[in-house]
Order: C-alpha cells, then structure tokens, then sequence
C-alpha cells in the first residue's frame, strides 16, 4: 500500500514537471510586456498600482494584479503597497542606462508569432514569413532590435577573444557576419596597428557604422556588404585574423564547412581565426541548454542548427589549421574555438 502511495506521489510530482514547463509562457508574456512598456523605468523608485495605472491608461485592479505577478517572478519588490525593481531589474532593464539588456528581451517577445507556427516551420523548405531571414529584411524595427539584442549578448564574449595571443602581431582583422562589429572594434581600438572589416548583409550597416562612429574609428575599420555563403565575396582577398563569432548557426552543414574552407583560403600564413559557437557535444543532446539553442535556432531561420564543437574543430584542422578548443563555462555555455594557420 506504501509503495502504491508512493508510485502515485512520484508520477504526480513528474506531472507538474510538465506542467510547469507547459506554463512558462505565462511568466515569459509577463515579462515582454513589462519590458515592452518600460514598466521597470517607472519601477526605480517605489510607486502604487494606483499611480503606474494613471500614467499608463491601464484599470487599476489589473495594474495590480501585474504588478504583483512580477513580484511573485521575483522581478519587482513590494513595500507598503508600493512596487519597485529588484537590483537585477534596475540593473538590466532600466531603458537608457549602459547595462540595458531590454532590447534582448524585445527580440524574444517580437518572436512570439513565429513559435506559434512551428508546424508551418517544420514542413517548409523556404523561409517562413515570421523567420529572421525575412522579417528583419521587412521589418525595420525588429532589424534594429536584433543587432542591439546581439551587440548586448557580445559583451561578456569580446574579452575572451581580445585576449587570444597574437593580435599585437595582425595587421588586417575580417570580422565574418560581424553585424555591429563590435568584436572587431574593441580589438581594433586596443591594437594600433590592426585595421579591418566587417562583412555582412546590407541589413547590418547601419548598426556596424553606429559601432564604427562610436569608436571613432573610420579611418581604420569599414563595413563592406556582403554574403559569405557566396564564393565571390573572397576573391581577391586575403588577411591574418578572422573573427567567426555566434555565425555558424544559421547555416547548414556544408554552408558552414565551405565558409570555413573560404576562410582557410584567405587567410595568411601565421594567421588567427577565432570562433564563437555555443559548446556542444558530438551527440547534440548535451549540454541540454545548447541542444536546446539549437531548436531555437532551426525555428529563427531557415537554416538554423547548432554545430557541434568538435565538427567545427575538424573542418578546421583538416585544413592544416592548429586548433585549440576552449569551453568558456560562462553561463550561455560557449566555445571559443582558436585556430592558426601555420
């Protein structure tokens, strides 16, 4: 009788298992719309539900019941019947301070359509409407979300590739579907006499030329509009550093092996390419973060998949190239993978 009790207890407990994950888009609208209305601006110093529903137009029992479902998520604090951010809200998703991530979480919540058309994903050769490949082309507002969205997620990313022995020695850096450029840029700025491109779709210019600007650094790095799925785009080039950061992924198998052949191709004797994938292992089920990016990323675009760490390290050393894999163990769970050409 015990064990039954117990068999019942387990199943339950495994029940809410699913469940729970069935519910996580609750807590996920919750957030996109806080963030959508810059809720946690309002939130940096305590305010009522009375006082967030005047100035938002919204019925004041339902700003309420918002406002105390962020604080049950652990987003907002409640004292005396007035609501504020927690340190990590204040912190990353206050619009208009340096440490603002919002715009990541803006490129989640403009994805909400295409999740909900997983079936017309999964049966299309094509792009869909709702994928990145055609709606940041369409979409203006989304297009700049996203390169915001992805100039945020670098940040933790660019020191452990501007630290990589050798750059003090490099004279022309090619930032592959670098997008903002901003790996390239900080680089460029800290080594005087590295000087180099950015190349990627003409969707990306102004974001890389916003970074360029920034940086003041015109004289130096240039955004050049180009596809490198096409063969043409390395004619007549040649270089001593690539940089392959978060690109892979949105290429198939052999796409991703000829840009890595193109680039082995272009690039000098004694040179460096440093790539940036999410680390995965040879079964593509672990870890189950990465595998999971990699759903992410077959929905996002048409040809979206994560590669495993050890493949892309193989594309590359047989080639010739010396290739050192280093699992960052930050908490996205990248690699930073170094090849040199010898």
């Amino acid at each position: 009788m015990i064990s039954e009790i117990t068999n019942v207890y387990n199943s339950t407990i495994q029940s809410y298992k699913i469940l729970e994950l069935a519910d996580a888009f609750q807590g996920s609208a919750v957030l996109f719309f806080a963030n959508k209305e810059e809720l946690f601006n309002l939130l940096e110093n305590p305010i009522t539900a009375k006082e967030i529903s005047s100035i938002k137009n919204w019925q004041i029992w339902k700003t309420e019941i918002l406002l105390n479902a962020l604080v049950a998520l652990d987003l907002a604090i409640k004292q005396q019947n007035k609501y504020s951010n927690t340190k990590l809200t204040s912190t990353i998703l206050v619009k208009g301070k340096s440490t603002f991530q919002g715009d990541i979480v803006e490129h989640e919540r403009l994805q909400w359509n295409l999740w909900n058309s997983l079936d017309k994903v999964m049966t299309s050769e094509n792009a869909t409407t709702e994928q990145q490949d055609v709606r940041l082309i369409q979409e203006s507002y989304d297009n700049n979300v996203f390169h915001n969205a992805m100039m945020q997620l670098a940040d933790e990313l660019i020191d452990y590739v501007i630290k990589i022995e050798g750059w003090e020695t490099k004279k022309k850096v090619i930032d592959l579907a670098g997008g903002h450029g901003l790996y390239l840029a900080k680089l460029a700025a800290k080594h005087p006499q590295l000087c180099g491109e950015i190349w990627d779709l003409e969707s990306a210019n102004q974001s890389a030329n916003v970074v360029i600007t920034e940086f003041n650094l015109a004289n130096k790095v240039k955004f050049c509009n180009k596809d490198i799925t096409q063969s043409a785009s390395y004619i007549n080039q040649k270089c001593d550093g690539i940089l392959i950061n978060h690109c892979l992924h949105h290429f198939k198998p052999q796409e991703a092996s000829d840009i890595l052949k193109a680039c082995v191709d272009i690039l000098e004797n004694g040179g460096i390419i440093s790539l940036v994938e999410s680390f995965l292992e040879t079964d593509k089920t672990s870890p189950s973060s990465n595998a999971l990016f990699s759903m992410y990323m077959m929905v996002n675009r048409q040809f979206g998949q994560v590669h495993s760490s050890d493949w892309i390290a193989n594309e590359l050393s047989k080639h010739g190239l010396q290739v050192e894999v280093n699992r960052i163990n930050n908490p996205a769970d990248d690699a930073l993978i170094v090849a040199r050409k010898k």
